[in-house]
Formats: structure tokens, C-alpha cells, sequence
């Protein structure tokens, strides 16, 4: 499938560098313009009406995000480009968007063109940079959104909603509050590393726990806690004292 692209960096180097690479590796992207600001890629966008751009996070006086205010329909794919920005890269990670961290490599951007033409022709894109978006404007972790991915699209969950996050082998399932557990096909590893460690923690093996729906905890030799949703877990030995650490500061 051939898809129509633009480049948008401030950076003349990083632009010919992405350039390069798209026309030597991945044939199927035609490359139709390149601007080096917001407003100038926000016109050229209204005029090429890509299938895909390429968006650099950090512009001179603004965000890259920015651009997206300038628009009255956001109709194509986008992966972002970014060399530092760690806020913005745990924001594309709750909202399962891509990103391609500076200087980019080959595989890298293979895989993020592939997943933008597997998703060209649905509505994930729009939702997902619309979760992004919010969530760039709200500082406080636990009041932001998380993709959930499924087998028939995704599920958008806040934070603060998240109970416990259960291991059923190498998936998680969701216990929300006022909803119905979602299965997700990632393991409880990959949202121990993502999800706020201020808010969340791993207490055993098979449990991550929102701290903020504790109901009870059960000292003495019986560890074990009573969540907001009635469930019993078991608090670790090696877990106990970070638990507590956690709790007191609440």
C-alpha cells in the first residue's frame, strides 16, 4: 500500500536524515512535503492531506503539539519524533501512541510505518491523540487515561478508575471501579513499569494495586490488604515495608 507523508522538524539536518532513510528502506511512503514549523506544516497539511506525518516534539517557541489546534480534522496517522522529552514520552505510552526517540534507527521506524498502515483505516488514531492531548494538559498522573488494547479496539480508562491490575498468565485484567474487568494482552510486568509508581505498586507477583483504593491493611504474620472492590490480596513479605513507605505518605 502506498501512502502519501509529510515531515514537519524544525531541524533542516533531522529532516533530510528522516528523508533519506524513508527512501532507501521503505519505498511504500511517498515523502510530499517538509516544513520546519507549526504553521507552516499545518498548511501543508491542509494542502498534500497526508496519509501520514512525521511531527517533531520540540519546536522553537511552542510544542509540536501545538499543531493540532490549527486544524479543524485530524484525518491522518502520526509518529512523533523526540529526542528528550521524557514527560511527553510517558504520555505517548498511556495513549499507545508511537514515537521514535532521536536518532532514529532503521527497525525502529519500520515498525512504527507498519503500524500506522495497519491503522489507516480505522478511528484508533484520532482517539488515541485525543487521550494524548488530555493528557499533556493534566499534570496529575493519577487523573490521566490509559489505552487499553483488545482484541476488537481499546478501552479508555482513567487512572484513578484502576483498582487492581491482576496476572492471569501472560495477560492483565483490569478490576475498574463501577465497570466490568477488561482483559488486556500485555503482562503486569509492562504496567508495573508504566503506571505511576506513586500511585501504583506491585504488592505480589500475581497483584499491582492502586494505592488509592486500599480499604484495609492486616498486619501480623497474614499480610494482606481489602481493596475497594472487596478482593483479599496478599501482601509479600519483601513487598511489606515499600507498601507501607507508599501508604504513609498518602
Amino acid at each position: 500500500m502506498q501512502i502519501k507523508a509529510v515531515i514537519i522538524d524544525d531541524m533542516a539536518r533531522a529532516r533530510k536524515y528522516l528523508e533519506g532513510m524513508i527512501q532507501k528502506y521503505f519505498p511504500e511512503v511517498e515523502i510530499a512535503g517538509m516544513a520546519d514549523n507549526i504553521s507552516s506544516g499545518a498548511k501543508l497539511i491542509r494542502e498534500q492531506k497526508p496519509d501520514l506525518v512525521f511531527l517533531d516534539v520540540e519546536m522553537p517557541g511552542g510544542s509540536g503539539f501545538e499543531l493540532f489546534d490549527q486544524l479543524d480534522t485530524i484525518d491522518f496517522e502520526v509518529i512523533f519524533t523526540t529526542a528528550h522529552d521524557q514527560y511527553a514520552i510517558q504520555a505517548f505510552r498511556y495513549s499507545a501512541l508511537d514515537y521514535l526517540l532521536k536518532p532514529l534507527k532503521k527497525d525502529d521506524l519500520g515498525s512504527a510505518i507498519r503500524k500506522a498502515i495497519e491503522r489507516k483505516s480505522t478511528q484508533a488514531q484520532t482517539d488515541n491523540l485525543r487521550v494524548l492531548l488530555e493528557n499533556l494538559k493534566q499534570p496529575q498522573a493519577h487523573k490521566q487515561k490509559l489505552i487499553l488494547p483488545g482484541v476488537d479496539g481499546f478501552t479508555v480508562v482513567r487512572m484513578e478508575e484502576i483498582i487492581r491490575i491482576e496476572a492471569v498468565s501472560n495477560y492483565s485484567k483490569f478490576h475498574l471501579l463501577n465497570s466490568q474487568p477488561i482483559m488486556v494482552s500485555k503482562n503486569l510486568g509492562e504496567y508495573e513499569k508504566l503506571l505511576p509508581q506513586t500511585d501504583f505498586i506491585r504488592i505480589h507477583k500475581s497483584h499491582l494495586i492502586n494505592i488509592h483504593h486500599v480499604r484495609k491493611f492486616a498486619r501480623g504474620s497474614a499480610r494482606f490488604v481489602i481493596m475497594a472492590d472487596d478482593a483479599k490480596l496478599e501482601v509479600s513479605k519483601r513487598k511489606k515495608d515499600e507498601f507501607l513507605d507508599i501508604i504513609s505518605r498518602l
